[in-house]
C-alpha cells in the first residue's frame, strides 16, 4: 500500500503524518463526545428507574433524550471505528515507509560498493 482515500482525499507518504495527527484529534473528540452522550443517557436511565419505581408516568421527553442519545452512541461508535480503520491503513503506510527507506538504503550501500569496486578496476 502507497497511498489510500479517506473520503476523496489521497493519503500518502507525503500528508501521512498531518492526516495521522487529525485523525487522532478527531478521535480524541469523539471520545469525549461519547463519554458526555453516555454520562447523558445514564442520568436519563436513573430518572426513568425513579420513575417507574415510584410508579409515576415516564416522562416523554425523556423518553426522547434516551432515544436520541442511544442513536447518537450508535452514530458516535461508527465514527470512531472508521478513524480507527484509516488510523490502522496509516499505519501500514508507515511500516511501508520505513521498508522502502532501507531498501534504499539498502541499494545505496551496494552502489557504493559497486562504485568503489569499478574505481578500483580502473586503477
Amino acid at each position: 500500500m502507497i497511498e489510500f482515500s479517506i473520503n476523496g482525499c489521497i493519503v500518502g507518504f507525503h500528508n501521512m503524518h498531518d492526516v495521522k495527527n487529525l485523525l487522532l484529534r478527531n478521535r480524541d473528540i469523539a471520545n469525549r463526545y461519547l463519554q458526555d452522550v453516555l454520562s447523558k443517557l445514564l442520568c436519563v436511565c436513573d430518572l426513568i428507574n425513579k420513575s417507574i419505581e415510584g410508579k409515576k408516568i415516564v416522562d416523554r421527553e425523556m423518553v426522547q433524550v434516551y432515544n436520541q442519545s442511544s442513536l447518537e452512541i450508535g452514530d458516535l461508535c461508527l465514527e470512531i471505528a472508521k478513524l480507527e480503520e484509516h488510523l490502522l491503513n496509516i499505519s501500514k503506510l508507515e511500516t511501508n515507509f520505513r521498508t522502502i527507506l532501507a531498501v534504499v538504503h539498502e541499494v545505496e550501500v551496494d552502489l557504493g560498493r559497486l562504485m568503489i569496486a569499478a574505481e578500483g578496476d580502473l586503477i
